[in-house]
């Protein structure tokens, strides 16, 4: 798939061998590969495509970019590799709809969403 990343990371998690979630978009795949390159650092996808029923489950919102393939969630394991990852995505800028939660980075290149936006997932604590 890329350098840095195999499909099966970005695979819908929800245990249907008959889910229809979509693969990843090809431009969401080459700014992670940019993204790697950046930090420095390997970078676990814990979240990539969705099926309705598993973004349902999981808390997503209705218009999901994980549901079109433009999305994928970051593994944070501290707070320096968030900032590092939120520092190489907002240079040039790489990825500028980015969602930060306690233990992951969400990041999203989807054309169809308004660009230029930064979120925190309630929960989250500081």
């Amino acid at each position: 798939m890329s350098s840095w990343f195999k499909l099966q990371e970005f695979l819908c998690h929800c245990g249907d061998k008959n889910c229809d979630a979509v693969r990843p978009q090809d431009p969401l795949v080459a700014k992670l590969n940019v993204l790697r390159d950046r930090v420095g650092r390997p970078i676990t996808i814990i979240s990539g495509s969705r099926c309705a029923k598993n973004n349902a489950k999981v808390g997503g919102v209705k218009e999901s970019a994980h549901m079109t393939g433009w999305a994928a969630d970051i593994f944070c394991p501290d707070s320096p590799f968030r900032f590092a990852l939120v520092e190489a995505c907002v240079k040039d800028p790489l990825f500028s709809r980015i969602g930060v939660g306690a233990r992951f980075l969400h990041v999203d290149c989807d054309p169809s969403k308004a660009p230029h936006v930064l979120w925190v997932y309630e929960g989250a604590k500081p």
